[in-house]
């Protein structure tokens, strides 16, 4: 065999190599990765948004049943939030300011009318 040909067998080998060896590494680096939390004192958590900055904002009901906003920050700090005078608080989404928006219900003045949602939007700094 031909010093010529030799290099081209060992050049195709290591690229036929290379080519089998990148699909096994690829896997590796893209299994998912789920980071579980839930709202302390909740019974229930519901994350509906995340941003850029990997804030999560959702909703969570309490042990009395009472649905409140939050969000959580990517180093983990969690805060919980209602609109004044709400009976629910829905937040669904999250901008890359930091500003949040989504849906309240305020309790009923007549019996006829049971929940009067209305939207609102929450800024970065409460």
């Amino acid at each position: 065999m031909s010093s010529s040909l030799t290099t081209r067998l060992l050049v195709v080998v290591c690229l036929l190599a290379w080519l089998l060896a990148e699909p096994q590494q690829l896997r590796a680096q893209s299994q998912p990765v789920f980071l579980s939390f839930h709202v302390p004192g909740s019974r229930a958590t519901y994350p509906l948004g995340i941003n850029e900055a990997e804030s999560v904002t959702g909703y969570y009901i309490s042990n009395s049943g009472v649905s409140s906003g939050f969000v959580r920050h990517q180093d983990g700090q969690i805060i919980t939030f209602d609109v004044p005078g709400s009976t629910a608080t829905i937040p669904v989404a999250i901008n890359t300011a930091g500003f949040i928006t989504g849906y309240y219900v305020l309790p009923s003045t007549t019996p006829v009318v049971f929940n009067i949602p209305q939207g609102f939007v929450r800024t970065p700094d409460g």
